[in-house]
């Protein structure tokens, strides 16, 4: 398994949080009818997509501040 340098997770932050905020753009005011008209199982798909985005951003950002904390000589425990 390669590790992610710091770069490569904020890449994936960058990039979650672009294509997430476009997906969720999609899903209120005027712009929210065509998704309001899928069927339950695709608007549950989509949203999961959301969720999933949602995980990686805040997964890379719990990395980031670990390393930045272990950096500084922080211990960090998870759980």
């Amino acid at each position: 398994m390669t590790t992610q340098t710091d770069l490569d997770l904020r890449n994936v932050i960058d990039k979650n949080a672009a294509q997430l905020s476009a997906l969720l753009a999609n899903t209120y005011g005027e712009s929210g009818e065509s998704f309001r008209n899928m069927s339950d199982e695709a608007q549950d798909a989509y949203m999961w997509a959301c969720a999933d985005m949602s995980n990686a951003i805040l997964t890379s950002l719990d990395e980031l501040s670990t390393r930045s904390l272990a950096r500084k000589g922080v211990e960090v425990q998870h759980g």
